[in-house]
C-alpha cells in the first residue's frame, strides 16, 4: 500500500492510532505501509475511506487522490467511464499527452463549421 504511510503522516497519524481505530494491530499498519503485508478488501475499503481517497490510490494504482465522486459518475455515459478507467491508469506523461491531444481536438471541432 504505498501511499497509506504518507495519507498516514499528512494527518499527523500514529500507526498505532490507526491500528485502535480499525481493530488492528500496530504490527499489522507497518505491514502495510512496507509492502510486507495486505489487508483484506473490507480493511482496505475502510482505510480508502477514512482517508476520503480511493482504493486505486491506497495501492499505488493511480496518483489522483480524489476518490470517484459518485454524481458526477452519474452523469457519465458508459464511454466516458471507460475512458477514465483507460486515463487513470496512465502514466503521468501519458496522461500530459491525452490531455494536449484532447484540448486540440476539441479546440479544433469548436471551429470547424457544420
Amino acid at each position: 500500500m504505498l501511499n497509506l504511510k504518507k495519507l498516514r503522516k499528512e494527518k499527523g497519524l500514529t500507526q498505532q492510532f490507526l491500528a485502535e481505530k480499525f481493530g488492528l494491530s500496530q504490527q499489522s499498519i507497518y505491514k502495510y505501509e512496507n509492502n510486507l503485508a495486505e489487508p483484506d478488501i473490507a480493511t482496505l475499503k475502510e482505510l480508502a475511506e477514512f482517508f476520503d481517497t480511493s482504493v486505486d490510490y491506497l495501492v499505488g494504482a493511480s496518483d489522483i487522490q480524489e476518490p470517484y465522486n459518485g454524481k458526477f459518475m452519474e452523469d457519465l455515459s458508459i464511454f466516458e467511464i471507460e475512458y477514465l478507467h483507460f486515463f487513470r491508469k496512465m502514466g503521468s506523461e501519458d496522461r500530459l499527452l491525452m490531455f494536449q491531444l484532447s484540448k486540440s481536438l476539441t479546440s479544433k471541432n469548436y471551429h470547424e463549421k457544420p
